[in-house]
């Protein structure tokens, strides 16, 4: 049988198949954060590893679900600096995380994650107003 053959295509199909149903959370999410009522991160469990998805794309993994809750508080945290009304709820299993107080050293990494999510996922009201094409046009005209 070849390298490329139909049926090892269609294992490697089916595989990553698998692969990719068994990244999404399904039901097991443990914490959300809504920012103005809407939904803009979540926190799950995959296997033995703790997963936070903003956007519904995967940004961070961690044994530790202490260090996930720290980085959507770290983001609440900002929303609310900014003007928003902002909410987590949790899990029975989590909810003792919330209040925890932390390290100076584990804030400042919190700080770190949340602002490099935060420049791939900005925040509700933190999007460019979007010009059109007539206004791009007429901006590199002039």
């Amino acid at each position: 049988m070849s390298k490329n053959s139909k049926a090892r295509r269609d294992a490697r199909k089916k595989k990553s198949a698998r692969i990719n149903e068994s990244r999404s959370l399904g039901g097991s999410v443990y914490a959300i954060l809504r920012i103005d009522g809407v939904v803009f991160a979540s926190l799950g469990k995959l296997g033995a590893e703790w997963t936070l998805l903003v956007g519904g794309t995967e940004v961070m993994r961690s044994p530790d679900a202490a260090m996930l809750i720290g980085v959507m508080q770290a983001i609440e945290l900002r929303a609310e600096d900014k003007g928003s009304e902002t909410s987590i709820q949790a899990s029975a299993k989590l909810q003792p995380m919330l209040g925890a107080p932390a390290s100076d050293e584990a804030d400042a990494q919190w700080e770190a994650h949340a602002t490099r999510i935060l420049k791939e996922h900005p925040l509700p009201g933190d999007q460019a107003p979007k010009r059109s094409l007539m206004q791009r046009v007429r901006d590199m005209l002039t």
